[in-house]
């Protein structure tokens, strides 16, 4: 992929902007709309976690545009990788790409587990409030 006049440019992964942007009072909506966004689409790896993944990231031939796209993706399998960055799979063999999605295992799981908490604070649904009464006597409801 040829970036042109970014080619030399350090990339953000979305965590990175949203960290830059979150505190901003601007007046400006788009970078309010921009936050709001990132808010959505950011995943809650630690600043931390990041700088280990982009660490580890160096001992392969990456841009800085392909290592931030596979932090804000954090692919699961290797048809995942290929597909959503191809460019990737040009540059490393298939035993290189596992290596990676090796080491990002233990962060899809820090994913996973985030994605449990977001359940367990979603709204519920009326049925999901009637079944979870009918197996908890103390919740049921009094007429």
């Amino acid at each position: 992929m040829d970036l042109g006049i970014f080619e030399d440019c350090e990339c953000l992964t979305n965590n990175e902007v949203y960290e830059f942007l979150k505190d901003d009072n601007s007046e400006f909506y788009v970078l309010k709309d921009l936050v709001k966004f990132l808010e959505q689409v950011k995943s809650n790896l630690s600043e931390r976690h990041v700088k280990e993944i982009r660490e580890y990231l160096k001992n392969f031939d990456l841009t800085e545009f392909e290592v931030a796209k596979i932090i804000n993706l954090l692919p699961g399998s290797l048809e995942e990788f290929k597909s959503v960055i191809p460019s990737v799979s040009e540059k490393l063999n298939d035993t290189e790409l596992n290596k990676i999605l090796l080491f990002l295992k233990k962060y899809n799981f820090l994913m996973l587990d985030s994605d449990d908490e977001e359940e367990d604070n979603r709204v519920k649904r009326p049925r999901e409030e009637e079944e979870e009464d009918k197996s908890n006597p103390k919740r049921r409801k009094t007429q």
